[in-house]
């Protein structure tokens, strides 16, 4: 009810990520890295700090955070809903049968709930307005708050960036929040990969700040260079790593199978290794090779043949699985409709609809152009239609959502008698229930000698 009503009455600030309707982590990647592309173009240096506020939830004000909710204009009823979920807590240590005194808890809103991380979002938005720079962008996820600017010199940005935590620091303090200087991470990211790593630093408060060559955002390892390598290399390695636990586990209870590992391959590894991959998609195939390594180990596991003599495009076939290069578009293709189709209040919408060449949003926005073009099939089904993202194991781009079971099994027919299976390739997932609703979806990947072309030819 409360999250509903920040949604439609817009209360979040547009550089709000976490724990906001149909937001995510994903976002908040493409926000950072759309700003660093924006500055690489125009050959300047971009330096991103990452601090997290210390005991966030345990350290909220109630009777602050109750006056903000006024001065949000959040309805009375929520309030007061709220105010009596906060007060009046108390807590207590018990262990080995022996239980200590009872004690009243005056800060802090309850970890584990589904209403504290929205009530957290309404305690910190104060925070972008109050620090407001023009030479600063903020993103705000949750308790990680990322400081970024660009300018000629990484000097430069270090100055402005700790003028900013020395004003971050006071106005935290007034809400009862802080955070650890010694674990702020900092990146300067330059444009010429042939140039020497900066090694600007920075000192606030006695400790000194000094910059990586790369850091972990949200799950995502951003480089000094934005070459997305180390994330991708370190994505296939854990992927490796946990294919082998995987393994394990279904050997020791006589499970391993193809089929077993191929769901678990799709379902556990996939997701993990492709995380925002719309972000880093568009990196050389020469990028992608420890990912590629990873699928056919997998493949080779499952089907208990030799890495060495048999052809990853071979296995592929056979298990009817995606190149690692066109599911990483097909993901692209998935973010770019989902923003599409969710520009109201979206964080990303203004960005979106009018990027900047160059940057992750016009490659977005230009696969939508490309999709919605008048000789698509799909074209009115995307300008009029609802769309949900269907994940894996499915192998479909969109979906669209019929209700009538028999409807979409007949159009699915019809679909499957046009389709000359010696010239396209089908990628199609059977109808399949969501909201209690069929999707069903096609897409066609032809080939024309060397160049393949993928198209989403209908959704049924």
């Amino acid at each position: 009810m409360l999250s509903k009503e920040c949604h439609c009455k817009q209360i979040f600030h547009q550089q709000q990520f976490g724990f906001r309707r149909g937001v995510s982590a994903e976002d908040a990647h493409l926000y950072l890295i759309y700003k660093i592309q924006q500055a690489k173009k125009k050959g300047l240096i971009t330096t991103a700090t990452f601090v997290d506020i210390r005991k966030a939830f345990d350290s909220v004000n109630r009777e602050l955070l109750i006056q903000k909710m006024h001065q949000l204009k959040i309805s009375t009823n929520i309030i007061d809903i709220v105010n009596d979920f906060c007060v009046e807590r108390t807590a207590f240590v018990s262990l080995n049968g022996h239980t200590s005194l009872i004690r009243k808890i005056d800060y802090g809103i309850p970890q584990g709930s589904a209403l504290s991380p929205v009530l957290f979002n309404l305690y910190v938005r104060s925070v972008l307005d109050e620090t407001k720079n023009k030479h600063i962008d903020i993103i705000l996820y949750a308790d990680d708050i990322t400081i970024i600017t660009s300018s000629t010199k990484a000097k430069i940005n270090t100055r402005r960036i700790k003028s900013y935590l020395k004003n971050l620091v006071v106005i935290l303090e007034k809400m009862n929040l802080g955070f650890q200087v010694d674990k702020t991470e900092m990146i300067h990211i330059q444009s010429n990969t042939k140039n020497k790593s900066l090694t600007n630093s920075m000192t606030l408060n006695g400790y000194t700040i000094v910059p990586s060559r790369k850091v972990k955002y949200l799950g995502l390892i951003i480089d000094e260079f934005l070459t997305f390598k180390p994330h991708i290399q370190q994505t296939a390695k854990n992927g490796t790593r946990y294919l082998a636990y995987l393994k394990n586990i279904l050997r020791k209870n006589g499970m391993l199978n193809a089929n077993m590992m191929l769901q678990l391959y799709r379902t556990m590894i996939i997701p993990r290794t492709d995380l925002s991959a719309c972000v880093w998609a568009n990196v050389t195939k020469a990028a992608l090779k420890p990912l590629m390594k990873l699928q056919k180990l997998t493949l080779a596991t499952a089907l208990g043949t030799s890495r060495q003599t048999v052809a990853l495009s071979s296995l592929e076939v056979f298990c009817n699985l995606l190149r690692v290069y066109f599911r990483l578009m097909r993901r692209q293709m998935i973010k770019a409709i989902t923003l599409h189709s969710r520009l109201l209040y979206h964080p990303l919408s203004a960005l979106f609809e009018k990027p900047e060449k160059g940057t992750i949003f016009a490659k977005l926005k230009e696969i939508i152009s490309t999709v919605s073009s008048d000789n698509n099939p799909m074209s009115e089904l995307i300008k009029h239609s609802e769309m949900h993202v269907l994940f894996e194991p499915c192998a479909t781009a969109v979906d669209v959502i019929i209700s009538n079971d028999e409807l979409a099994l007949n159009e699915e027919q019809e679909l499957l008698e046009k389709i000359d299976n010696t010239t396209m390739l089908l990628i199609y997932t059977d109808a399949s229930k969501q909201h209690d609703e069929v999707a069903a979806a096609v897409t066609i990947m032809t080939k024309a000698g060397d160049e393949i072309r993928w198209r989403i030819m209908a959704c049924i």
